[in-house]
């Protein structure tokens, strides 16, 4: 890999859903990149197809969906045309998942060091030298997650610990299989705002000690504003606006970015009356022509109920998905 060429490359990228004979298109040939050292954060709604396209990169949707890509490369690895085994020898260690809900990541029968132990041992196995300087010793990484008492924690069950207490434990375990690229799927959505704030300066902390690169899901343009250095946002299966973080959410160019942002600082000032998007989420998506946008857009055009908008560059880093911008 050269030194310029992205951690993660994705060309087209397609997910579609089977269910009684019938096919539902969720990821609809969405394109982008995250380079080595960089968080990419991929925001929207619910529904628009944020955490679809991070367990479809790790081959982790069940066997209904089916998903086709033109290119998913990943350093020196063409993922979209390996074997399922050798791709589970490349999940669980150079590249990783941390859940939402924490919880189902650990075997309720054992220990947190177990876990831990386990974790290390897979990453030993894969190469000899440890450079986090956790030297194969859970304590040492749960101190280095911000864990006070770790010796209490390493002989616990996971049902014993506090929300927060068992993702700073997911995210040590993560780290130490010593991955390339993670995908974090809104990692901290269902904790308190203090907590919250401890768990993404770990995981900004650890991401620029390490230099991994991360794709990160969330719905929440503040976390979005405060961690990532590119974002990409989605709308109903796919990217509308993509650019780095604060060209994106200081200048959108896109009006379903602009409505995103505009319902959040209503929130943020505590206005009397907040900001509501029209509208159900996807529109008129299942439409073949058209912006999958128009039937909410504040500025839709006659011209955007037929044709369908192509990604255009709007400055050198910065593309959108809408007429407005047509040459």
């Amino acid at each position: 890999m050269t030194a310029d060429a992205p951690a993660l490359e994705v060309v087209e990228l397609k997910t579609t859903f089977f269910s009684r004979g019938r096919a539902a298109e969720v990821i609809n040939g969405i394109s982008f990149s995250v380079a080595r050292g960089e968080i990419v954060g991929l925001v929207g709604e619910s529904g628009s197809g944020k955490t679809v396209t991070g367990l479809s990169i790790l081959r982790l949707l069940p066997e209904h969906a089916e998903v086709e890509a033109k290119r998913i490369r990943f350093g020196q690895y063409e993922l979209a045309e390996m074997s399922d085994s050798k791709f589970a020898s490349l999940r669980g260690s150079e590249l990783a998942m941390i859940f939402q809900d924490p919880v189902g990541s650990f075997n309720p029968a054992k220990t947190i060091g177990w876990h831990l132990r386990h974790a290390m041992a897979r990453r030993k196995n894969r190469q000899a030298g440890m450079e986090d300087g956790w030297q194969g010793d859970p304590l040492a990484l749960l101190r280095d997650m911000g864990i006070r008492a770790p010796d209490r924690i390493i002989d616990a069950y996971s049902h014993q610990l506090s929300g927060g207490m068992l993702q700073r434990v997911l995210i040590g375990m993560v780290l130490a299989l010593g991955p390339q690229l993670i995908v974090a799927d809104e990692p901290t959505t269902n904790l308190d705002n203090l907590v919250e704030r401890q768990i993404l300066e770990l995981i900004r902390h650890h991401q620029r000690r390490l230099g991994l690169s991360v794709l990160f899901i969330t719905h929440d343009l503040t976390i979005a504003r405060e961690l990532c250095d590119r974002i990409a946002v989605m709308y109903a299966g796919e990217i509308v606006e993509i650019g780095p973080a604060a060209a994106v959410l200081d200048e959108p160019q896109h009006p379903y970015a602009a409505s995103l942002l505009r319902t959040a600082r209503s929130l943020e000032r505590h206005e009397a009356s907040l900001f509501e998007l029209p509208g159900e989420p996807g529109g008129n998506a299942r439409l073949r022509s058209g912006c999958r946008f128009a039937a909410r857009c504040p500025s839709v055009m006659q011209p955007c109920q037929i044709e369908h908008p192509a990604l255009v560059r709007v400055s050198p880093q910065h593309q959108a998905r809408c007429l407005l911008h047509a040459q």
